[in-house]
């Protein structure tokens, strides 16, 4: 497969919406977010789908109270560029860290795809769309040498 101009010129672009998403959730900071989708982004996967900027925003806070802390690490990343649209696949390991009440300091991994849609608004590429299909997930101990937060 063969990638056109337009990816070539804008490869960089895109693996850094994914960057800044993951930096989102991670960080708490839904004002990137804000910035990279759309206004009538939809972010969906297993049980949950969230349209808008109003609703996806809700994503770093809710991932906030639910871990303690989390990973998203961007891995590999296919684009197709067609005009003012792209599709394509990133690939996600996300590390959620969380406190089990019998067995302690537990990490919840999730291996992710997303199919990612981008459409370019006023000269910026931006997500419109990421459906995460979850591969498979593991569960395993952690050791946390400080507290956190």
């Amino acid at each position: 497969m063969q990638a056109s101009e337009d990816f070539n010129s804008d490869r960089h672009v895109f693996r850094q919406l994914a960057e800044l998403y993951a930096q989102a959730a991670d960080r708490n900071r839904p004002e990137l977010l804000d910035a990279i989708l759309t206004e009538d982004a939809i972010v969906e996967g297993p049980g949950f789908r969230l349209v808008g900027r109003a609703e996806i925003r809700g994503i770093s806070a809710m991932l906030q109270q639910r871990y303690r802390l989390t990973r998203h690490v961007v891995e590999n990343q296919t684009v197709t560029v067609e005009g003012k649209q792209a599709q394509g696949e990133t690939y996600c390991t996300a590390r959620h860290l969380y406190d089990d009440p019998q067995a302690g300091a537990q990490v919840l991994v999730w291996y992710i795809r997303y199919q990612d849609q981008f459409v370019l608004v006023d000269g910026r590429w931006r997500f419109a769309h990421r459906h995460l299909v979850l591969d498979w997930t593991e569960i395993c101990s952690a050791t946390v040498p400080v507290p956190l937060r």
